[in-house]
């Protein structure tokens, strides 16, 4: 994978930590359980997604949540929605609650484009499309193998997403790899083991940012 990344954090008060892994690795269900463990601290927290629930991010998951190939958005054009929606994320929802000294969690990022987009299309363009987004302070990547997330996929209710098959998944997986093995300047990362339970994931995740200095006063 190319070694091409967005801009550094962003400065201010608050923090902002990104929840990321392939499909089924439950970065949503970690994303809910640090927001509720942070506001039993106290804590001001925004909690967020990608993509998000404006009129962007409604257009894009409804794109991947198309059941036929031939309905599918264009590569490209998919990569510059999630672009666009990431920016409007970034002015509507993450510089106000880093103004207010706010944590923000949310579940995916920048980095689910390179992974994802970056996937299927030239890397370095993807990372240029992304290049107005800032890195999160902490990434936690959620590392579960792609057969395990197959088979948390196909348990669970509802429609079939664009990237949930088992071959797209072991790319993936990889791609996230290569990407918590790099050096991003001014980004911490941890890597949890996403094959354990669910309590075991989020108190793994808990240590770690202790150990990283985080919300320990």
């Amino acid at each position: 994978m190319a070694q091409s990344f967005p801009r550094e954090p962003l400065s201010g008060p608050g923090i902002v930590i990104t929840i990321e892994g392939i499909d089924g690795a439950g970065t949503t269900t970690q994303a809910d359980l640090l927001i509720e463990r942070l506001k039993q601290l106290g804590k001001e927290t925004a909690r967020t997604q990608e993509p998000t629930d404006g009129l962007i991010g409604r257009i894009v998951r409804s794109s991947l949540q198309q059941r036929e190939e031939a309905q599918f958005i264009d590569p490209a054009a998919l990569a510059l929605l999630f672009a666009a929606d990431r920016l409007e994320h970034l002015e509507r929802i993450v510089k106000p609650a880093l103004d207010k000294g706010a944590v923000v969690v949310t579940d995916r990022s920048v980095f689910s484009s390179l992974a994802y987009q970056g996937m299927e299309l030239e890397e370095s363009w993807v990372a240029s499309i992304n290049a107005q987004a800032p890195m999160p302070h902490v990434l936690i990547w959620i590392n579960v193998p792609a057969e395990i997330s197959m088979a948390r996929i196909i348990q669970r209710d509802g429609v079939r997403e664009r990237y949930e098959k088992r071959e797209l998944l072991e790319t993936l997986a990889e791609r996230y790899r290569t990407i918590a093995q790099s050096q991003l300047e001014g980004v911490e990362i941890l890597e949890i083991d996403g094959t354990q339970t669910v309590s075991d994931v989020s108190e793994s995740i808990w240590t770690g940012l202790q150990e990283l200095g985080c919300f320990v006063d």
